[in-house]
């Protein structure tokens, strides 16, 4: 009887654990979105882009940083970079997920809002 309820308790505190960590990844992966309307974008060298959201800029380009990120293809820069210019010209927000590699934050993802 004693050990069952041990095993419970057991069963029942890692479900409790892995909950609070998948809450508290989540947040984690909001935390650092930057939302806003775009106060500039640049588009060089048809291979760059960058979006400054409140003074910070974001990148993306067609290879790949290092730390992990992929690299770009032409279509998602130009998708991206028009994402920013229907921001600014609607005057709405985006979300920029951005990831930090080499004291650089480089763009993962582009949200926009309707």
């Amino acid at each position: 009887m004693r050990k069952g309820i041990f095993k419970n308790i057991r069963a029942f505190s890692l479900w409790i654990g892995i909950t609070i960590g998948m809450f508290a990844f989540s947040a984690s992966l909001t935390a650092h979105a930057a939302t806003g309307v775009p106060s500039q974008f640049e588009y060089l060298n048809s291979n760059t882009l960058i979006v400054t959201i409140a003074g910070v800029n974001y990148q993306a380009q067609l290879s790949s940083p290092g730390c992990g990120i992929p690299d770009n293809s032409i279509d998602l820069l130009r998708i991206w970079l028009s994402m920013a210019q229907s921001a600014v010209l609607a005057g709405k927000k985006i979300n920029i997920y951005p990831t930090t590699c080499n004291s650089l934050n480089w763009i993962t993802d582009i949200v926009f809002y309707k």
